[in-house]
């Protein structure tokens, strides 16, 4: 015999069986109406024992009791779950193809990918509130170039760059104070060239930097006393130099680095006092010059320096080939 429960019902299939009634009367409890229904009336008996009904051997009532208790408890239920109140984010990263100049109207204002170079050069009308257009960039394929823009003051519109694919200038930006908010570049595939900027007075805003596919350059910026805003650099992937950097009083901030994978230049800076900034580079592909820096004592030149690059010229005369 089988039996099964369906959500909406009780259904009963049954076998074959022979009806066996346990009886002490003959008293009829199954009769048949003339539509051919089959009634089964109660089984009671008169001292109150229940009566039971087999169904080749079965005790068909028990089991319709605890099917149906079982059934009860597959009553399909309705569960709720509660709105979640954060919202779901829906931003989508926005890209732009092409070379971006002056002109950034063109440009989406939430744009995230920038494939092309960003080439921002003798702007007049180029100001910090300008690049606020860039504000949720992280990525640009190719070079970032910031040039001879004299009314620009900070570049914190940049401040989501995260990678810039080729090189990245910042150059002859009179009024350009600090490059902090460039502070979330970790990577450049190009060369890295600060020059020419009259008023700023340090780099800590490249301090995320970790490596430079090229050259690295820190060339005549008149006010800047230091470079610590280079620590995080540990590789040059071409030559280094540092040079005519009237204020530049030391080098500690290349302390990281420990291959150049060109020439080492540290040249006519008239404040520098020490190099000793130099100590763990370990590899110099190229010459080594540290001349024409008029306050350095170059017997202060750490030892480990002096053996480096194909060849040295290290004097606090004027530079000379080797």
């Amino acid at each position: 015999m089988r039996w099964r429960c369906v959500t909406g019902g009780l259904l009963v299939v049954m076998g074959l069986a022979v009806v066996h009634a346990a009886l002490e009367h003959d008293e009829p409890i199954i009769g048949v109406d003339l539509d051919g229904n089959l009634f089964i009336n109660t089984s009671s008996s008169a001292d109150g024992h229940t009566r039971r009904l087999l169904l080749n051997g079965v005790d068909v009532l028990r089991e319709l009791t605890e099917l149906r208790q079982k059934c009860a408890g597959n009553v399909p239920r309705t569960t709720t779950t509660a709105p979640s109140t954060v919202a779901a984010s829906t931003a989508m990263p926005v890209s732009y193809t092409g070379t971006v100049g002056c002109q950034l109207e063109s440009v989406p204002s939430n744009v995230t990918h920038l494939f092309g170079n960003v080439s921002l050069s003798f702007c007049p009308l180029l100001t910090a509130e300008s690049l606020k257009v860039f504000n949720e960039l992280v990525y640009v394929s190719g070079d970032l170039k910031i040039e001879l823009n004299t009314n620009l003051t900070n570049v914190d519109g940049l401040g989501s760059i995260t990678s810039v694919g080729d090189s990245f200038f910042i150059n002859s930006n009179d009024a350009l104070i600090n490059v902090a908010g460039v502070g979330n570049i970790t990577s450049v595939g190009g060369d890295v060239d600060i020059r020419y900027n009259e008023a700023l007075v340090n780099v800590d805003g490249l301090g995320s930097i970790t490596s430079v596919g090229g050259y690295l350059s820190i060339f005549s910026n008149p006010v800047l006393d230091n470079v610590d805003g280079l620590r995080s650099i540990t590789d040059v992937g071409g030559y280094l130099s540092i040079r005519a950097n009237a204020a530049l009083t030391n080098v500690d901030g290349l302390g990281s680095i420990t291959i150049v994978r060109g020439y080492l230049g540290i040249y006519g800076n008239d404040a520098l006092t020490n190099v000793d900034g130099l100590g763990n580079i370990t590899s110099v592909e190229g010459t080594l010059h540290i001349c024409s820096n008029s306050q350095l004592d170059t017997s202060t030149v750490p030892e480990s320096v002096r053996s480096l690059g194909t060849c040295q010229v290290i004097t606090s005369e004027n530079c000379m080939t080797c």
